[in-house]
């Protein structure tokens, strides 16, 4: 049960308000023309890392607070598609919001591209 009386199924339903923003700036990339593919990947989101975070009983808020991130990444100018050091990303997101974020690089599989 959360903060708000809610079910941890209930997760999707609480972000309705963030739905056009959440659908443009943090899609499911390995499945893009599949509808509400969105809805089931920000779930698996949540349970994966929203329910470890800061915001353990409030996945609105959660989900508010990386949008806010990826917005001030942008401001600083970090983009996709340019390359930094991982430690220079940290070190931004421990001055956004006084914590050392748990940042790392992978390959996406099918892209075969790295990614942060």
């Amino acid at each position: 049960m959360y903060s708000n009386g809610s079910h941890p199924s209930d997760t999707t339903g609480l972000l309705q308000p963030l739905r056009p923003c959440l659908d443009t700036e943090w899609p499911d990339l390995k499945n893009p023309l599949v509808p509400n593919v969105n809805l089931q990947f920000w779930e698996r989101e949540w349970i994966k890392h929203g329910t470890c975070s800061d915001f353990a009983h409030d996945p609105l808020n959660y989900f508010k607070f990386a949008l806010q991130i990826r917005a001030s990444l942008l401001d600083f100018k970090i983009k996709s598609g340019d390359n930094y050091k991982v430690e220079d990303v940290i070190s931004l997101v421990d001055r956004l919001d006084s914590v050392e974020p748990e940042i790392a690089c992978n390959v996406n599989r099918t892209t075969k591209v790295i990614q942060l």
